[in-house]
């Protein structure tokens, strides 16, 4: 019978061991390094989609919003026109101007205030700009009672007559910008979201 020195037996009995633990600690160490690569991409991946989400909802609420505006201002003319027609009918009738009734002052108003709360939600700076300078160019008009009362009513009515022709080619011009604008919105699609890396 072959004699095995003590220290080998003891070697031949940890090295096994010493391995065993070594394998169950690299395997613990990969499969811990796994587990946060797989939190890692689901967190990306979470962020992906409350982002694409958050874009969508943004692009809807814009579209909307549009909408609204192109239907605001298109109230704003047609109220506006109503003035000026007003103003030309009494200037014919009694060749003096006269108030506006009630109705018509307060639907003027409202109508201004919905067109300024609609224009502050445009994203585009342009646009919001441009539907700015269109509200101020008609509330001008409706303040120009005022300077008609210095006019002769001929004089008066050849004036609100180029209001009325200024007023349509302001608002083809508005009309436009808002138009190409809804186009853009009405054909967004969301972009590819790139796939995650795998493990």
């Amino acid at each position: 019978m072959t004699t095995v020195p003590n220290w080998l037996a003891f070697v031949g009995l940890v090295v096994p061991a010493a391995t065993g633990l070594a394998g169950y600690v690299l395997a613990g160490r990969n499969d811990r390094a796994r587990d946060e690569r797989a939190a890692a991409r689901e967190a990306i991946a979470r962020r992906a989609s409350v982002s694409e989400r958050l874009e969508e909802q943004r692009h809807a609420f814009q579209r909307q919003t549009l909408l609204e505006l192109q239907d605001v201002l298109q109230r704003m003319v047609r109220c506006t026109a109503k003035v000026i027609l007003h103003d030309q009918q009494t200037l014919k009738e009694s060749g003096t101007l006269t108030q506006v009734g009630e109705e018509l002052s307060n639907e003027s108003y409202e109508i201004g205030v919905a067109t300024r709360r609609l224009q502050e939600r445009v994203l585009d700076p342009a646009l919001r700009g441009a539907a700015e300078q269109f509200r101020a160019h008609v509330t001008g008009h409706e303040l120009s009672a005022v300077a008609l009362r210095e006019l002769s009513a001929d004089d008066a009515l050849k004036r609100l007559e180029a209001q009325l022709r200024d007023l349509n080619g302001q608002y083809v011009v508005i009309s436009d910008l808002v138009g190409a604008s809804l186009r853009v919105e009405l054909g967004w699609l969301p972009s590819e979201v790139p796939a995650a890396p795998s493990a």
